[in-house]
């Protein structure tokens, strides 16, 4: 339709046009040097596991283990049923240094700011979290680490579970 835009209203961006290229074309540094790194490990005196505990192990300890866990107390609520706890989830913390950096890198601790406002860039996020850190449908947690034994300590949930 003429005067129609094709962007997104939420962020303006044009929707892709062919998912699998554009798939392709992010990855496309990881399909070209993964190849290279297995090649190079395979030539050097080092065993081909060290590619393994090298390479892949320190991928998974230091950036795939943090995310699921910064996801998880992101997105949990210690409440049974799950729906009783939907109004809950506008989560963000604000953790220690040492935390943030682990488990949130790039600003995402400010996680409840990121999906109100998801065109905010993330250097930007501390702006918004400063305009509603005090609202009641805000929950700001301290730490990450804190939350998870929490829930440790909760185990296992009932429907007198607190909220947490």
């Amino acid at each position: 339709m003429r005067g129609m835009s094709n962007s997104t209203p939420k962020t303006g961006s044009t929707p892709p046009q062919n998912p699998l290229k554009d798939y392709v074309k992010q990855r496309l540094p990881v399909l070209i040097w993964q190849p290279l790194l297995i090649w190079l490990f395979w030539l050097s005196p080092l065993p081909i596991w060290a590619y393994l505990l090298l390479w892949v192990f320190p991928i998974y300890a230091l950036v795939f283990v943090p995310d699921e866990i910064r996801a998880f107390c992101d997105h949990g609520v210690l409440r049974h049923p799950a729906s009783s706890g939907d109004s809950l989830r506008l989560v963000s913390f604000g953790p220690p240094f040492w935390e943030a950096a682990m488990f949130a890198p790039h600003h995402m601790h400010y996680h409840a700011e990121h999906h109100l406002w998801p065109a905010i860039p993330h250097y930007k996020l501390h702006l918004a979290h400063d305009a509603v850190r005090d609202r009641p449908e805000i929950t700001v947690r301290r730490s990450y680490l804190g939350f998870l034994w929490r829930v440790v300590r909760s185990l296992p949930l009932s429907s007198q579970t607190p909220v947490v």
